[in-house]
């Protein structure tokens, strides 16, 4: 990992592509030191989708099974490495909507997939407890609907006792405002608690400036959620207290690099702590790519 605001060369990426994707972890130690292969379990997993998908997502459930998930054709598919087939978890969504796949649940370990849907004007989200068949699911939850609340920006973040964190952007820039729906603003965070009640609470206004891709990270240590996302050509932050959700104060820079347009923002999938810190990266429009860690020593005003 570079320091705060160095650039690094970036890596060469894989294609999400027939015959299918290969899969090996990497980590990197806390606050610095070299990208490495996780020197356990199998090096290496191959998962198939049809072609035809904008993204794809990955995530490891509590037996080491990979599951990837996309959309392809209108279809929401998820799949387990082993598996036949993929699993239809919704039909007719639209050509640009994306899923994601994520492990969650805690004491009871769960792989989820949620999931926009643009025509619908949806977000929705659908579980499997690991100790299911590969192909059982439980009905769809719809977690949002109307007033243009559903495009194809999502991120999740978990937490050990088996909320969901969902950071999404809407579609409300795209229409007169105000919009008679959920939501106002641009990016909403999604949260499910371990009863499976969904709340929203906005994140970003809609501005002249453009806002994308966010990403969220939860803080453990202190209980301090933070939603990392572009802004202009800058990488900007937002955080608050998990237990009193409100990311009412003015957004921080986190990467900003003169002359670049810093996007495609991203950071950790696990939850991080004082000892970590919030590792944040970024594709520069010069071709490079860009990090910095975030020191995290107390809630949110201290860990900004």
């Amino acid at each position: 990992l570079a320091p705060a605001g160095v650039p690094v060369a970036p890596s060469p990426g894989v294609p999400f592509a027939p015959p299918g994707l290969p899969l090996a972890p990497v980590a990197a130690p806390p606050l610095g030191g070299e990208f490495a292969p996780i020197p356990v379990g199998p090096p290496s997993a191959t998962v198939s989708l049809p072609p035809g998908h904008e993204t794809a997502t990955v995530a490891v459930d509590s037996r080491g099974l990979a599951w990837v998930s996309a959309v392809v054709d209108g279809r929401v598919l998820v799949m387990a490495h082993g598996a036949s087939k993929p699993a239809v978890r919704a039909r007719g969504v639209g050509e640009d909507d994306i899923s994601a796949v994520v492990a969650f649940g805690g004491a009871k370990p769960r792989v989820g997939v949620f999931w926009s849907d643009q025509n619908a004007q949806a977000l929705a989200f659908a579980y499997r407890d690991d100790t299911d068949s590969l192909g059982d699911w439980n009905p769809r939850e719809v977690v949002a609907r109307g007033g243009h609340v559903a495009d194809d920006h999502i991120n999740m973040a978990t937490a050990s006792d088996g909320t969901l964190f969902v950071v999404t952007k809407t579609s409300v820039d795209d229409v007169p405002r105000p919009v008679d729906g959920p939501t106002q603003a641009q990016i909403i965070l999604n949260v499910r608690a371990p009863d499976g009640v969904w709340s929203i609470a906005d994140v970003a206004p809609v501005t002249d400036v453009f806002t994308s891709r966010p990403i969220v990270v939860l803080d453990e240590d202190h209980d301090v959620l933070y939603v990392v996302y572009r802004h202009g050509p800058e990488i900007v932050y937002r955080s608050s207290r998990r237990d009193a959700l409100d990311f009412g104060k003015a957004a921080e820079v986190a990467l900003s690099e003169p002359g670049v347009t810093l996007r495609n923002v991203t950071g950790p999938k696990h939850a991080v702590g004082a000892q970590t810190g919030l590792l944040v990266m970024a594709t520069g429009s010069d071709g490079l790519a860009y990090s910095t860690v975030l020191p995290l020593s107390g809630g949110a005003a201290d860990g900004r």
